[in-house]
């Protein structure tokens, strides 16, 4: 039996108006609530985005700072070991002090010599 048909039974004619639209009005706040959720979501997505973007720059920044530092070690260390073989080559490859001094030792001497002769 329809509703509409019967209008002895104008009750039945509201009422069955009635459920739709409150079957409706449940289904829009369903949706409504689902579109919420899913703004939620979507935000909540963005923030962790955001959040791993910057510990990504972080985490770049302290590499290049560490390459950086790396790099100032070699440098430094490289620069010690040519210190110290500049060091070493002069040490064992420069001729020694020693017989430039007993060459004018030796030298004194001599002319010592040829002072008393002329006196």
């Amino acid at each position: 039996m329809n509703m509409l048909s019967n209008p002895s039974n104008p009750s039945s004619i509201s009422s069955g108006s009635t459920g739709s639209h409150e079957s409706l009005t449940a289904f829009y706040q369903n949706i409504q609530a689902e579109a919420r959720l899913q703004q939620y979501r979507i935000e909540q997505q963005q923030q962790e985005i955001r959040s791993l973007k910057d510990k990504v720059q972080i985490l770049e920044l302290h590499k290049a700072t560490q390459l950086g530092q790396d790099k100032i070690v070699g440098f430094m260390v490289g620069a010690i070991v040519l210190s110290l073989l500049s060091l070493a080559t002069s040490i064992f490859f420069s001729p020694s002090e020693e017989p430039k001094l007993s060459l004018r030792s030796e030298a004194l001497p001599s002319y010592q010599l040829l002072d008393v002769e002329r006196a």
